[in-house]
């Protein structure tokens, strides 16, 4: 009994001191992150696409950056220009139709073109509309909010659907 006792003691010291071992940290570089990135930006353009199978494409205008532009209402009025104010209507949407925000009714939103902190795919988009048009943009999320979300109601790595209505230019 008493070699038994001595043998699991012994057994146990071993375990003892083993050596915690640490996973080792993982291989990562500039090249995996490009890859990432374009798996990503991939599977958006995926997912933008599958949503936009059953409008007319001849009706949806792609920009180099991403943007889908569809003219919902069309108009011969003036365009907006840069350093004009932008008064609109619009509603943010993922993908899936969840709403996100839109304006209040009764009231109109206000940005300066291209001096403003609002999307950049809304800006790339407001800048192609007519006072009094209304238009449908579609975008990745490198043209929203990115990586993160905006920490709210648009999660990360959400391309997005703006419906937005240029009602006034200041």
């Amino acid at each position: 009994m008493k070699n038994k006792f001595i043998y699991l003691l012994v057994v146990c010291c071993l375990f003892a001191c083993e050596e915690d071992k640490k996973p080792l940290p993982p291989e990562w570089n500039q090249n995996k992150s490009v890859e990432l990135n374009q798996n990503l930006s991939e599977q958006e353009d995926i997912d933008i696409q599958l949503f936009l199978a059953n409008i007319d494409s001849t009706r949806v205008i792609e920009s180099g950056s991403g943007l889908r532009f569809i003219s919902v209402r069309s108009s011969k009025e003036r365009a907006i220009k840069d350093q004009e104010i932008a008064a609109v209507r619009y509603t943010v949407k993922l993908l899936d139709g969840t709403k996100c925000y839109e304006t209040e009714k009764g009231r109109l939103d206000e940005f300066k073109v291209n001096h403003s902190d609002i999307e950049s795919g809304i800006l790339e988009g407001i800048k192609q509309m007519h006072l009094g048009e209304k238009a449908r943009f579609v975008f990745p999320s490198h043209l929203a909010h990115g990586l993160l979300g905006d920490q709210d109601k648009i999660p990360p790595l959400s391309p997005l659907v703006v419906d937005v209505e240029l009602v006034e230019i200041k």
